[in-house]
């Protein structure tokens, strides 16, 4: 059976995403052409904001309560999140998280460049990478600090 609450959350999601990029995106596309720097601090912001809209929703009409455990993140210091996607909404539960620690406006994300050949599925402002299956993950893990002052969570 399906949820009347599931249909009006995936519809209100779609709406809120096409209009938003319409009405509150369209408006400042000009700048991009004018001052690159201050479309993208604007447009952050922006996409910030309505990824509240998501976390909202999932709070309050479908009573998701996400618990954070494990370490905080540290204001000021830069950190990585590597997530192995294990269901296809896992990334929607990341957003939680990011929101009560103000960082939604900070989040970049990195796609499989296999996902750039899907329609529809191409995304202004996602670095899509390569992956080699050939090298060793914890390789890769364990050199991976080493190189670049980040958190890695």
């Amino acid at each position: 059976m399906v949820s009347w609450r599931g249909i009006y959350f995936i519809l209100t999601l779609f709406w809120g995403s096409f209009f938003g990029s319409i009405f509150m995106l369209g408006p400042f596309l000009p700048l991009m052409f004018i001052s690159p720097s201050w479309y993208r601090w604007i447009n952050n912001r922006i996409v910030a904001t309505w990824l509240t809209l998501p976390v909202a929703l999932l709070e309050t009409m479908l009573g998701v309560k996400v618990v954070i455990t494990g370490d905080a993140f540290v204001p000021g210091e830069r950190s990585v999140i590597i997530m192995n996607h294990r269901t296809r909404m896992d990334w929607m539960f990341l957003w939680n998280c990011l929101m009560r620690y103000s960082y939604l406006r900070l989040q970049k994300i990195c796609l499989k460049a296999s996902l750039k050949s899907v329609p529809g599925f191409v995304f202004p402002n996602v670095q899509y990478y390569n992956q080699n299956v050939d090298i060793d993950t914890t390789k890769k893990l364990n050199s991976f600090p080493t190189r670049i002052p980040y958190m890695v969570l």
